[in-house]
């Protein structure tokens, strides 16, 4: 792995139209549904205003938890990482990723079957708490897997796409990584058989670039509940976040202005900010 996690692509902003919602402009720039939230606080997902700016997070700091290669999912910030096309400048994709008790689960995997027109079958305890869900799901337009799926080889889980793009950005699938329909129909062609992917659990990211010290923090799983659910709550610093900041900034840590750092994991906004003087 590079010595700093390094930065990549830029913020933009869009100008919202009518009947804009965050899930439908999120759709159109691979951006999740929390992570939307998370950058707009203050816009009503269900009813953005027309000529509201919305802003677009695209800056991103890669992280250090998995090498730069193959693919890596990063289920702490809910994206999923490309390096087949370059280990510099990945293709970067949101996701949906597992609901409380039904967590993606972390760790070294391996494609073992791609599937163009998966069949869907929905397990006992799906067809317990939802009866009224059929045993099979052919490939289709009703189908929840989407038209695209990979499965991680020896698991239950896939990568795969879905007919509900709002799940996207969300913690709201059965441990499976939701994708965006054009998203993973561009993954799936390259990704190939035994394809590694890497999926961990990074939340808070860091880098220095240009003598200038940057975190970037992302909900976490509370805070994207109440962003579900509309409701306010306090939020805990994880632990070892602090000295973690103070190692990376090395020389820098003189320059760090608290007040930011404070704010930025109080806030967890989803995209770098700059948090030395």
């Amino acid at each position: 792995m590079p010595a700093h996690a390094e930065i990549v692509g830029e913020d933009k902003t869009y100008t919202a139209t009518t009947d804009n919602t965050l899930a439908s402009i999120g759709e159109t720039y691979s951006i999740g549904f929390v992570a939307l939230r998370a950058a707009n606080p203050d816009v009503s997902p269900w009813a953005v205003e027309a000529g509201q700016e919305i802003i677009l997070p695209g800056a991103v700091i890669l992280p250090r938890g998995a090498p730069h290669q193959s693919i890596v999912i990063n289920i702490g910030e809910m994206r999923l990482y490309d390096y087949t096309v370059s280990a510099t400048k990945p293709k970067i994709y949101a996701i949906g990723i597992g609901r409380e008790g039904l967590v993606t689960p972390t760790g070294v995997y391996h494609i073992g079957t791609k599937i163009k027109g998966p069949t869907w079958h929905p397990t006992p305890r799906m067809r317990a708490e939802d009866p009224t869900l059929p045993t099979v799901v052919p490939p289709g337009p009703d189908n929840p897997l989407g038209a695209y799926a990979m499965y991680l080889q020896g698991t239950q889980y896939r990568i795969h796409g879905t007919n509900k793009s709002w799940g996207v950005g969300r913690r709201a699938s059965s441990g499976c990584i939701r994708m965006y329909p054009a998203d993973i129909e561009n993954l799936f062609k390259r990704a190939t058989i035994q394809e590694q992917v890497q999926i961990i659990d990074e939340p808070i990211k860091m880098d220095v670039k240009d003598g200038a010290v940057y975190l970037e923090a992302h909900p976490d799983k509370d805070m994207a509940d109440a962003y579900e659910n509309d409701y306010a709550m306090d939020f805990d610093v994880p632990e070892g976040t602090m000295k973690m900041i103070m190692d990376g900034a090395g020389d820098l840590r003189g320059k760090l202005d608290w007040a930011k750092v404070r704010d930025v994991l109080l806030l967890r906004p989803g995209y770098p900010i700059k948090i030395s003087s």
